[in-house]
């Protein structure tokens, strides 16, 4: 499961950093419906999209970093809505593109919801106590601190 999540991750993440790459050499008037966006906001946006892009893959490099990955793909989602509802007001009609934003919405949301940061899975803090004073750390990957009480003691 982690691989696979890696691999979503990774390619959410070249798939915002092309949309942000895009975003510098088109203007928002390339699509019809982004029209309404100012100039500012677009570019402001492909600078937000280039940060999500380095956090989703950040913690690969460095693990307290991976609450950055749920902020980041929350971004994104946060954006592929702006994205539908300003080509719902802008009277399209044409929806495919909607489609294509709401898939990948979902996507984010699936890496929020699931806290499926690969770098961080499901890693719970166990304090060994082995002399007075004296105080070790391990993390665990996929075990109760109560399913691993029991071995230390």
């Amino acid at each position: 499961m982690t691989i696979s999540l890696w691999v979503l991750q990774i390619m959410l993440s070249l798939h915002t950093l092309m949309g942000a790459l895009w975003k510098f050499s088109n203007s928002e008037q390339a699509v019809v419906s982004l029209k309404a966006l100012p100039h500012g906001v677009w570019l402001a946006m492909s600078v937000l999209e280039l940060v999500c892009a380095i956090c989703l893959i950040l913690s690969a490099f460095h693990r307290p970093v991976a609450i950055l990955v749920p902020i980041a793909a929350l971004c994104i989602a946060a954006e592929m809505f702006l994205f539908c509802a300003l080509n719902l007001a802008s009277g399209e009609a044409s929806h495919g593109q909607i489609i294509y934003w709401l898939v990948v919405a979902v996507i984010c949301g699936q890496r929020d919801l699931n806290g499926s940061c690969p770098s961080a899975g499901n890693q719970q803090r166990v304090r060994l106590e082995r002399a007075p004073g004296v105080d070790n750390f391990v993390t665990v990957t996929g075990k109760s601190a109560d399913e691993l009480g029991s071995r230390f003691h």
